[in-house]
């Protein structure tokens, strides 16, 4: 099955660094910790690189990238390239996964007797889902695409990247309006609880705003409060096609 829809071909060293920025990309808008606008590239050293995204110390690393890509190399010399951190830098990191990895190009597949790239993609997508031991069936082109990445994100931006580098490059999230009033409604409930117990006079009255603040903040679904558009993406759908855009230049 998987033959009929993929060819290979090695990455390039611009497309191994795009899936790192689309990494650090994520991890910057998902990850309080991780700090944005920082510039990597391909004169970004190991070191420099690990830190910024807070990345495990270089034989973990290795391991871990080693596996991300299926390399059939030697591990060894992974591992002895990030360990050299000072010295070596992206764009060695880089060319070295190109020249290792093999990049997984999607071949059309004949869709109520049309040939098209849409449909072979939604198909290697439900079929990576799966094998992580994902239930696909929802993951439709009408499907909604933010409410699924956030169940999935940390295995959706590795197979999403890994077929079409730069598909995933922004996040846009925000709080709804009734989030935004839960949220001020909790830290003023706070300052006049801080407040009576200042002046000894807590009666049961100073509860009620905690009381509203909590009806607004679970009011229907929590979930709801926060508003995703992940990579300016709506639907399954438009991710796909977000893709295609990719693979096809």
């Amino acid at each position: 099955m998987r033959s009929d829809i993929f060819k290979q071909k090695h990455y390039t060293s611009e497309e191994i660094l795009q899936i790192v920025l689309d990494f650090y990309h994520f991890q910057s808008d998902y990850c309080l910790e991780i700090e944005k606008e920082q510039n990597l590239n391909f004169q970004t050293t190991i070191k420099e690189w690990r830190n910024i995204c807070q990345l495990l110390e270089p034989n973990k690393l290795a391991s871990s990238y080693y596996e991300l890509f299926n390399l059939t190399s030697d591990i060894s010399e992974l591992i002895d390239l990030l360990n050299n951190e000072e010295e070596n830098t992206l764009q060695v990191f880089c060319k070295y996964i190109a020249q290792n990895a093999i990049k997984e190009k999607v071949n059309p597949i004949m869709s109520f007797g049309n040939e098209g790239n849409e449909t072979a993609i939604l198909k290697i997508l439900q079929d990576e889902l799966e094998k992580k031991g994902i239930d696909a069936k929802g993951f439709r082109p009408s499907t909604e695409f933010a409410p699924f990445f956030n169940k999935h994100a940390s295995v959706l931006i590795e197979i999403i990247s890994k077929l079409a580098p730069g598909s995933l490059t922004h996040y846009e999230i925000k709080q709804s309006i009734i989030g935004r009033l839960g949220v001020l409604l909790t830290l003023c409930s706070f300052i006049i609880l801080i407040a009576a117990l200042m002046i000894h006079k807590v009666t049961w009255y100073v509860f009620i705003p905690f009381a509203i603040s909590a009806i607004l903040l679970f009011y229907k679904n929590n979930k709801k409060l926060v508003q995703y558009k992940i990579g300016g993406y709506n639907t399954v759908r438009d991710l796909i096609i977000g893709m295609k855009d990719k693979m096809d230049r």
